[in-house]
């Protein structure tokens, strides 16, 4: 690149602008599924009644987690881009 030209700045693929639009829907769908598991894994009835079923659904709060994490910083290096 020949000096005193500035890079030249990423802008985002149409695919990826969607993606960003989509993001905040699909980070909002998995809070409130991460939500209704820790409420029915907070139940100690639900320990009594399914007890084959906490650990399925221990394993898919941590699921859920890693999913939260890996959305969360695809938004933020998308925005980064995208501005």
């Amino acid at each position: 690149q020949p000096a005193g030209k500035p890079a030249k700045a990423k802008k985002l693929s149409y695919k990826e602008v969607r993606e960003l639009e989509t993001l905040p829907e699909r980070i909002n769908e998995l809070e409130m599924e991460k939500e209704t598991l820790h409420l029915t894994l907070a139940d100690p009835n639900y320990y009594r009644t399914a007890k084959d079923a906490v650990a399925k659904l221990t394993a898919r709060l941590a699921e859920l987690e890693l999913e939260l994490a890996e959305a969360y910083r695809r938004w933020e290096e998308l925005e980064a881009v995208g501005h």
